[in-house]
């Protein structure tokens, strides 16, 4: 019996000791295997510090972007499409391609910043192609995801079949749709498009070496410029020499000849355009008075036309902060001339503003590309600054030295012009002078020349009078173009008359908050003289003058206005007709 229970407690004690071995080594196991899962995440953790690394601040760029073969939406008509490029909570969109399933849009580029560190390691832009519909929610067509990283500053070409979306799961807490990642042809379309990933630093290289490259170009045509002033004057020298050792008339005639297209070859240069003033500043001026600073103000001078700066307080360097000026240049007007007058001014306000002294420049090396400024001050030293000649403003010009009067820097262009936008300035010219001839109380409503609030524009009663008679001979289709910012109305066409009344009322919006523009343009257009030469209906019109309307002056008190069309010529004062016309500004009610 002893014998028995021996046996049995040592086949207990084996079985428990079997049990304690099998214990360990499953927990050595299990420690082994978590051991073998941190190391994994350690590796997976290095690995994506690794590739993070390359994932730096910087922009995607997209260009070429096409669609084709896209999927109707519609029972009736093509597909009306546009892609949205998209990442994080950034995103771009192209313009919309009409009634095609397969479209380019031209000359269409798009950037999307890329900040890794605001993404929570989203490293792929979302490509997605909708259906534009004007009468309800546009259509998903599809979309597909493009890692960026295989396009760092290497331009890469796209062409990808576009994805359904991928439904939710109804467990799933997920507030962002999935997308499939292949790239198997869901009979969707496609959309192609070239991808560049630039580097914040390979951004600032390229920036630094275009700047040093138009830095180099300006002073080449700066070069160019003076040393072809100075041939010129040598040749002019030169002419005068041989002047006076020549005889004879033919051979005095020849050389007034000679110098005359000298002169021409100039002149010839300067074409109708806008003279751009911007990132405007002054540094170490002098103080003008014994007490406190100066408070500078600029003025920039082209012909009769001139701009004016803010008055900077109790300064000598002050930064003109998002101050640009523009000026139409009128090659016949200015006689060809091109030189501008900066004129830097001390304010004061219980006497005469003093002058500081001016700086000259010329337009014509700014030509088409911006150039940046920086002049020493120069003294008049006695002369009136109004009644400067060509030869002082030349000598002033080649004046470089530092007087202690400071310096004046500034960026300048001169850009071409087409007509319609020259006259489109000029009528604003002609606006400000009809505002400043009107009294205060011309202002409706007791509101002050700021208060632009959202609202409408409405005109009625046009009529338009007084238009060349070849317009009126013909009984040519005319019709007028209303415009504030990029909104624009057209009134109906009608026959050209001697008065021309339009029975119509012309509404258009208005909202300060997403437009700069405060004047309202009055624009009329004419058929064309072989306008069945135009397939397009719309090329069949020509435009033949306008004038603008600062309307603040209307709020909530109608008027009727009568109004010179400035032409659309050369000539600056020359006016192309008359229009009269029942205007009203009507606020939003609040």
């Amino acid at each position: 019996m002893q014998r028995r229970l021996d046996e049995q407690k040592r086949i207990e004690e084996e079985f428990i000791k079997q049990k304690e071995l099998e214990e360990k080594k499953r927990i050595e196991d299990e420690q082994e295997i978590l051991e073998e899962e941190k190391r994994k995440q350690e590796f997976e953790k290095i690995r994506k510090e690794i590739e993070d690394e390359k994932y730096v601040k910087g922009v995607v760029r997209f260009s070429n972007i096409s669609v084709r073969e896209i999927k109707k939406s519609d029972l009736i008509g093509k597909p009306d499409p546009y892609v949205i490029f998209k990442y994080g909570k950034e995103s771009k969109k192209t313009s919309i391609g009409k009634n095609t399933t397969n479209y380019d849009y031209q000359d269409e580029e798009y950037e999307l910043e890329f900040d890794p560190t605001k993404t929570e390691g989203k490293h792929d832009i979302d490509i997605e192609v909708y259906d534009y519909d004007s009468f309800s929610k546009d259509d998903y067509i599809g979309s597909i995801n493009v890692e960026i990283l295989p396009t760092s500053n290497n331009e890469t070409q796209f062409e990808l079949y576009l994805q359904p979306k991928k439904e939710k799961k109804e467990d799933s807490s997920q507030n962002k749709s999935e997308y499939i990642s292949n790239n198997s042809d869901q009979k969707l379309g496609k959309v192609i498009f070239n991808m560049k990933y630039i580097s914040e630093q390979e951004l600032i290289k390229n920036y630094q070496e275009k700047e040093l490259k138009i830095s180099n170009e300006q002073e080449q045509n700066i070069d160019n410029f003076e040393n072809y002033d100075v041939q010129l004057q040598q040749t002019e020298q030169q002419q005068n020499e041989e002047k006076i050792l020549e005889e004879g008339k033919e051979n005095v005639q020849e050389e007034d000849e000679e110098k005359e297209n000298n002169e021409k070859e100039t002149e010839n240069l300067y074409v109708d355009g806008v003279v751009k003033f911007s990132k405007i500043s002054v540094n170490n001026l002098p103080k003008m008075d014994l007490i406190g600073k100066t408070d500078p103000y600029i003025i920039f001078k082209l012909g009769d036309q001139q701009l004016k700066t803010s008055v900077a307080k109790n300064t000598q360097n002050y930064d003109y902060i998002s101050e640009e000026y523009e000026i139409v240049y009128d090659p016949v007007i200015m006689n060809r001339k091109g030189k501008v007058v900066i004129q830097v001014w001390d304010y004061d306000s219980l006497s005469k503003n003093d002058l500081i002294g001016v700086a000259v420049v010329d337009i014509l090396p700014s030509f088409k590309q911006p150039m940046h400024f920086e002049l020493f001050i120069q003294p008049l030293k006695g002369r009136n600054v109004d009644l400067l000649t060509e030869s002082d403003k030349l000598k002033l010009s080649k004046s470089l030295y530092d007087q202690k009067l400071g310096k004046v820097t500034f960026e300048m262009i001169y850009k071409p012009i087409d007509q319609r936008l020259k006259v489109r300035r000029n009528a604003m010219l002609e606006s400000l002078k009809r505002k400043k001839a009107q009294k205060p109380d011309n202002i409706g409503m007791g509101m002050s020349i700021y208060d632009f609030v959202k609202g409408a524009v409405i005109l009625k009663n046009i009529n338009i009078r007084n238009l060349p008679q070849k317009y009126i001979d013909e009984y040519r289709d005319i019709y007028v173009l209303i415009m504030i910012g990029t909104k624009e109305k057209k009134s109906q066409i009608v026959k050209s008359s001697e008065s021309v009344q339009m029975n119509e009322e012309i509404f258009i919006e208005f909202d300060p908050d997403e437009m700069k523009e405060r004047n309202l343009f009055i624009e009329v257009w004419a058929k064309k003289d072989q306008w069945w030469d135009e397939p397009d209906e719309k090329n069949r019109f020509e435009f033949l003058g306008g004038v603008a309307i600062e309307f603040l002056e209307f709020c909530n008190k109608p008027q009727r206005q009568d109004l010179h069309l400035i032409a659309n010529s050369i000539e600056q004062k020359e006016f192309i007709g008359d229009v009269s016309l029942d205007i009203v500004y009507l606020p939003d009610k609040q």
